[in-house]
């Protein structure tokens, strides 16, 4: 917005004050409603999920699946061009 006082661009500082003020009012909203239940919700969920999955009941299922690579893919090769 000063870039565009600077600038001398009057027209445009309106829109970006207007654009502003909507994006603050949508901020103060957002913050509103994750303060209120549904950052709680979220983490209960979450936690949830985390107990009932199992590989969080046990560490060896994430480094067993770390272990194992996926097979190699082989390709054939061509012969090699004899030359006289």
């Amino acid at each position: 917005m000063a870039w565009a006082q600077e600038f001398g661009h009057t027209n445009v500082t309106g829109l970006l004050n207007a654009n502003l003020k909507e994006e603050k009012a949508a901020d103060k909203k957002l913050n509103t409603l994750a303060e209120g239940d549904l950052n709680r919700k979220a983490a209960g969920r979450m936690a949830a999920a985390r107990a009932t999955s199992p590989a969080s009941r046990t560490g060896a299922a994430k480094k067993s699946a770390a272990r194992k690579s996926p097979p190699r893919k082989t390709t054939a090769r061509k012969p090699a061009k004899r030359t006289r």
